[in-house]
């Protein structure tokens, strides 16, 4: 059986685009934190836990939780900066 792929549309990539699933080294890329910055929040509850396992080991965020977490920060992610006077 084949099956031919249409040429996707604007909204179709950009439904495609939302539905992509994210690794961990692509949040920390996003987020520009590391690692264990990331862990501490996993932890902390300060950012969903991983809803897609993939395989063992791999654990994976749907873009939409990553879009959705962004859009209720009112700061930059990761520890806040004393102010200065």
């Amino acid at each position: 059986m084949w099956v031919i792929k249409m040429k996707n549309t604007v909204k179709d990539e950009k439904d495609e685009k939302e539905q992509r699933l994210l690794k961990c080294s692509d949040l920390l890329r996003l987020m520009n934190c590391s690692r264990s910055t990331f862990n501490e929040m996993l932890r902390a509850g300060t950012f969903p836990r991983a809803t897609v396992t993939v395989g063992c080991s791999g654990h994976r965020w749907p873009r939409q939780v990553y879009s959705e977490w962004l859009a209720g920060q009112t700061g930059a992610p990761g520890p806040s900066r004393p102010r200065s006077s």
